[in-house]
């Protein structure tokens, strides 16, 4: 974080000392670091003081102990009990070892001994500053997402990511076609839900379809539906996504993947605005708005004729361009706190990052973008049994996407001289079953094999491999 960010003016330091030197020593060190003060000599005024500012800017108190209308400790509960989030620095000058530990267990950010140096000051009332400011932002976050300039998991506050919110806005109050093009991990689908949530149709079905994790044979089926007796196993009807998706939202996902026999059925959707599942014979119409993403560059693939030009321009009726976390560096420290806060809601800790480690993640490149960061960040909370994550937590040796296996190298299956080939199936059951072994989560697991986890889930059942 940069100095000038750490000293705004933005922040305020409440002081709170019933001697008067110490308090205009106080007064005068805060003021030489740069930050805007309140200097108090009644508690009470404090209590006060952050009724009037908490929700508008963020706010330190630091404050003495031993006070005649009411001690710091006393104090302190109020503060915690009325603004949890506010940090809260003690000093003193008793030599009871006992009272900086009860002012921790209190719940106090930190404690400083009397007389307080300067440079010691400034360290420890920057770090709060940070703290407190990265709640302040945390909050403004929320209340924009309530106000539509943000999505649930995809937030920031760079020029470009304010550009997309109007853009969402914009596009969510009219029904056509929106093509997403992103890297992998940059949060498509989250903007895909964001223009569903914040349009007519939020009241219907938003259906999410990964192209590239159902097999080209079962597509077909998945997207228009079939009808009892159309093909061995078809017992009984079954609706399609684009059916269940009638008057929502259908989320088509790396669209690039989609098969050309499949990319003309697609067409004529958009063009007649009607489907005919697998052995019908009448068509049924509907009302479906199509978003659509990819990762990759279709102006190119359809110059390889890998895709079609005439469904290119059904699709990207309106384009939307979301960029890279690398080109928008700004929105790290916004990514970085609210994820942390979201861990610490989860799971019901309080663990922090600290400076090494926030530096760190902000000079990491992120190919994964958004995905990685919270893959990584998560990594690191669950891992580390410190309640402040350090920069050692965070390994960055391998490259984005290779898996845990292949990190530790070896192959897979050693077969003695004139061994039994296995079948195909134990090969992928084995295979199977080493990846998960080898990888930490599912996520990861069908980044290696190359499907979805849909499709992950699937062959595990098949294989009996409950793991």
């Amino acid at each position: 974080m940069s100095q000038e960010l750490v000293t705004s003016k933005e922040a305020l330091v409440i002081l709170i000392d019933d001697d008067h030197s110490d308090l205009n020593l106080l007064s005068l060190f805060v003021e030489k670091i740069g930050f805007d003060y309140l200097p108090l000599k009644d508690p009470e005024g404090a209590i006060a003081a952050l009724n009037r500012e908490y929700k508008n800017r963020p706010v330190v108190v630091i404050s003495d102990i031993q006070m005649p209308s009411l001690d710091g400790f006393a104090l302190l509960r109020r503060v915690k009990d009325q603004f949890p989030e506010t940090p809260f620095i003690f000093t003193s000058g008793s030599n009871d070892f006992e009272v900086p530990i009860q002012a921790l267990r209190l719940g106090a950010y930190d404690y400083l001994r009397k007389p307080v140096a300067l440079s010691e000051l400034q360290i420890r009332l920057e770090r709060a500053v940070e703290r407190t400011q990265d709640r302040f932002q945390l909050n403004r976050l929320e209340h924009e997402i309530l106000s539509g300039y943000s999505a649930e998991g995809f937030i920031g506050k760079s020029h470009l990511m304010i550009e997309i919110f109007r853009k969402i806005n914009k596009i969510a109050m009219v029904d056509s076609p929106v093509l997403v093009n992103g890297e992998s991990g940059v949060g498509k689908e989250k903007v895909a839900h964001a223009i569903h949530d914040r349009g007519p149709r939020a009241e219907f079905e938003f259906v999410a379809v990964n192209c590239a994790s159902i097999p080209e044979t079962l597509l077909e089926a998945e997207l228009f539906g079939f009808m009892k007796g159309s093909f061995t196993g078809a017992d009984k009807d079954s609706p399609g996504l684009f059916e269940v998706a009638n008057h929502g939202t259908l989320f088509l996902d790396e669209i690039g993947e989609m098969p050309m026999s499949l990319q003309a059925k697609l067409l004529r959707v958009l063009q007649e605005g009607e489907i005919k599942p697998i052995g019908a014979k009448k068509s049924k119409k509907l009302n479906v708005r199509i978003i659509s993403a990819t990762h990759q560059n279709l102006r190119k693939m359809i110059d390889e004729k890998k895709f079609r030009e005439d469904l290119y321009f059904r699709l990207n009726v309106i384009p939307l361009e979301i960029p890279p976390l690398r080109n928008r560096k700004e929105d790290m420290e916004t990514l970085i706190s609210y994820f942390l806060r979201k861990m610490n809601t989860r799971w019901g800790h309080a663990k922090t990052l600290d400076r090494e480690g926030k530096i760190k993640l902000l000079n990491h490149d992120w190919p994964g973008n958004i995905r990685e960061l919270e893959n990584t960040l998560e990594r690191a909370y669950v891992l580390s049994d410190s309640p402040i994550l350090l920069a050692s937590d965070f390994d960055f040796s391998r490259r984005n996407g290779e898996s845990a296996y292949a990190a530790a190298g070896g192959p897979l299956f050693h077969l003695p001289p004139g061994a039994n080939l296995p079948t195909l199936e134990q090969v992928e059951s084995s295979y199977i079953r080493e990846v998960l072994q080898r990888t930490s989560s599912k996520d990861e697991a069908s980044k290696v094999l190359g499907i979805g986890r849909k499709t992950l889930y699937r062959k595990e059942r098949d294989h009996g491999l409950d793991l």
